[in-house]
Formats: structure tokens, sequence, C-alpha cells
């Protein structure tokens, strides 16, 4: 029974995300970032798209659709930045 176990642990723990694998890629905001608040984006990294929570480091509201870059994580959290559209790598278009 406990070699069941062990196997499911390692099926569990072998997809797991790191999150700071995200700095660096680039997505949009989802939901809107206010200045001082909280927001979602959705990011490619480690091979899926994730949304995840996300905060503005230059403390501008970010508008859905924004194009973004990851420069910082803080617990959870994103810090992104908003970038021009062609700056956004071609493989997560």
């Amino acid at each position: 029974m406990s070699k069941m176990f062990e196997g499911f642990h390692k099926l569990e723990t072998s997809g797991n995300i790191d999150i700071n694998n995200a700095v660096g890629a680039t997505g949009t905001v989802y939901a809107r970032i206010r200045d001082s608040g909280v927001g979602e984006v959705q990011v490619t990294f480690q091979e899926k798209m994730q949304t995840k929570e996300a905060v503005s480091i230059d403390g501008v509201t970010l508008n859905s659709g924004t194009f973004i870059e990851v420069v910082g994580v803080v617990g959870e959290t994103l810090q992104v930045k908003a970038i021009d559209s062609g700056t956004v790598r071609e493989e997560e278009e």
C-alpha cells in the first residue's frame, strides 16, 4: 500500500508549477489591475497558460487586454509592467 502512495506522490510533484519561472514571460491582463490593487493576468510558462493574480509595478491601472511582462514575484502574486504588443514573444501569441 505504501508503494502505491509513493507513486501518487511522484505523479503529484512531477508537474508542479514554480511561479518564479514566470519572470520574463509575457501575456495579457485578464482582469483589470487598478493602480494600487490586484488584478489577474494570463501568461504562459512551463508550457502551460496560467491565470495568476498580479500587481502593476508602475502603479498605473492596466486594463483588460493590455500586453504585460512579468518582472517579479512576491509570494503567489506576479509583478508586471505594460509592454508594447510588438514585444510579446511569438510562442506566446
